[in-house]
């Protein structure tokens, strides 16, 4: 028989995941899967989870976008564990879940058990955390994890555009120096991300190429500050938009991104606090981990 550990964020998106949990077992049992679940109670829960993880045929990971990266980083920091994950979003906005086009459904991601189709991920290693799908900083950056949990499940996407707004007042620009691969840039900048994925705050959007989940490169976009205020709306829209043909925004792909500000910055890492930073050191960790995804997304 086989071993399936099923790590839940119990409070992500409505709750509802708690209402799915005997489907959710029922689906494994089918597929010969003897399950263990685990509930997360604070965060950082699922990474010490998945990082003591001895046995496992398959990881399964419920709860929003930050509960997966909890898992993912967890499984980077176990040497010995090589199983591949199946992720069921329950979360507030799902970026990743976009990405891999992941149903809305609970029940029809649960058909992916037949499937068992895989795909190798780049996953973003920052100093020494990880992240899945991006790691940003600057304009409308913190809203996703200073907003109140309760505040998400009741309006979804609406409380970031909603703090976004609140917060102009209040955005300023780093002095950094950036390299990425050979590009080196140097000046202040309103906004900056590292991004393998198609969507952030729930807004289906591309910038530059189409990501490419396994091709060791970033897609990597720094906003400078313009000198008016009331620009900044216009500037966001164009990178939102994918569009690059403002000066002020540089938009690349890259294997390796070194950012050294003046001052410590605060990140985000995949929409979580991923700290405050001086320097980070952002390297695509090419393939690291497996994923069951739809039919079609396998590469």
């Amino acid at each position: 028989m086989k071993r399936a550990f099923v790590i839940i964020n119990p409070v992500a998106g409505k709750g509802i995941i708690k209402q799915k949990l005997f489907a959710l077992v029922e689906a494994l049992s089918r597929k010969d899967y003897l399950a263990t679940v685990y509930l997360t109670k604070s965060c950082g829960d699922g990474l010490t989870a998945s990082a003591a993880l001895q046995q496992a045929d398959l990881i399964v990971a419920s709860g929003g976008d930050g509960t997966l990266r909890e898992v993912v980083s967890g499984c980077m920091l176990n040497e010995t564990l090589k199983a591949p994950i199946l992720y069921l979003p329950a979360g507030t906005t799902n970026d990743f879940a976009h990405t891999l086009n992941l149903a809305k459904n609970f029940e029809k991601n649960l058909l992916l058990l037949d499937s068992e189709q895989l795909l190798a991920i780049d996953i973003g290693q920052f100093n020494e955390q990880y992240f899945v799908y991006v790691a940003a900083f600057g304009a409308f950056t913190e809203v996703s994890y200073r907003t109140p949990q309760v505040y998400k499940n009741i309006f979804g996407h609406l409380a970031y555009v909603l703090g976004g707004i609140t917060q102009l007042s209040q955005i300023k620009g780093y002095k950094c120096r950036i390299q990425a691969d050979e590009c080196r840039l140097e000046g202040e900048f309103l906004f900056g991300c590292v991004l393998n994925s198609d969507s952030i705050g729930g807004i289906k959007r591309r910038l530059g190429p189409k990501s490419q989940l396994s091709d060791g490169f970033f897609e990597v976009a720094f906003v400078s500050k313009p000198a008016q205020l009331q620009d900044i709306p216009k500037l966001i829209a164009q990178l939102l938009s994918g569009e690059s043909d403002n000066e002020q925004i540089v938009i690349m792909q890259a294997q390796k991104v070194t950012v050294e500000a003046d001052e410590a910055i605060s990140w985000t890492l995949d929409g979580e606090n991923g700290g405050v930073h001086q320097k980070a050191v952002i390297a695509n960790m090419v393939q690291a981990l497996s994923l069951i995804v739809p039919h079609g997304e396998g590469r």
